[in-house]
């Protein structure tokens, strides 16, 4: 894997020093982004205890902002809190990845264009574009935005790229997925070839902005999660997939155990993939 590519994580929890040594120790890695999610009208100063511990430890927050229970047509209702958001971020001073309104090819967020009799292509890009405006009219210029897609459209209406707003408007574009491998009924063992290459094909026809993999994870149900592993920085390693940017693993144990150190081949295999960094 060449040195271009950084690495990431959400730890599953707001990060803190304890979290952060924690997971390094166990990736064999220094952590380049560490994610967190937080919901709007949520003030900067709830989560800013959080972010120091990221930036003293040398690495980048990204911030997932999620307007919960708000639809794309309300986003303009919420202009003094963005514009508080904003104006702390800026104040804040270190570069900071924002990334919003996340996986809007779905239909399970109250963003999602999938099977929406509100949410449409057009009123998506108004609304991330509103957002960014404010942040651009405050001078927060230190917030990097990352658009990011799910791996499948779910729902009548979402597409992959439908919903872009332009490259004047974001700074990174990025895909969510995980290899559910048999712990669905609708799921099957899945390789990160075949996980991602959809998505990826769509974001490069659309676009030259690096590719963040902002969540991945696989699941030990129904194959060899050490094997996925090594497989999936084989894919990048090789160059398949040169506009990847940015690899950030989702560390926590919620539908099944994503974490790296669900069991010890896992997280010897993650090690040895990463130590030619």
């Amino acid at each position: 894997m060449t040195s271009s590519v950084q690495l990431g994580a959400w730890l599953g929890e707001w990060p803190g020093t304890n979290s952060i040594t924690a997971f390094q120790t166990d990736s064999c890695h220094h952590l380049d982004v560490v994610n967190l999610y937080m919901g709007w009208e949520t003030p900067f100063s709830d989560v800013q205890p959080s972010l120091d511990p990221v930036y003293q430890n040398g690495s980048q927050a990204m911030i997932t902002w999620q307007p919960d229970g708000i639809n794309t047509t309300q986003i303009s209702s919420h202009s003094t809190y963005v514009t508080q958001f904003a104006d702390a971020v800026k104040t804040y001073g270190k570069p900071i990845f924002i990334r919003m309104m996340h996986e809007m090819n779905g239909n399970w967020y109250a963003w999602s264009i999938g099977d929406s009799s509100v949410n449409t292509n057009d009123s998506y890009k108004a609304a991330w574009q509103y957002i960014v405006g404010i942040f651009r009219q405050e001078g927060a210029t230190n917030a990097k935005f990352v658009w990011c897609i799910n791996v499948g459209s779910v729902g009548a209406g979402a597409t992959f790229t439908g919903a872009y707003p332009g490259d004047s408007d974001v700074d990174y574009v990025a895909i969510d997925g995980y290899n559910w491998g048999t712990t669905q009924s609708w799921s099957s063992w899945q390789f990160f070839h075949d996980i991602f290459l959809p998505a990826y094909q769509a974001l490069i026809g659309t676009t030259q902005k690096p590719i963040q993999i902002s969540e991945w994870a696989s699941t030990e149900t129904g194959g060899n999660k050490a094997q996925w592993i090594t497989d999936a920085f084989n894919q990048i390693t090789t160059g398949k997939f040169p506009q990847i940017s940015h690899l950030i693993w989702f560390n926590e144990k919620k539908e099944t155990g994503w974490r790296i150190e669900s069991s010890t081949a896992a997280q010897q295999a993650y090690c040895n993939a990463v130590k030619c960094l």
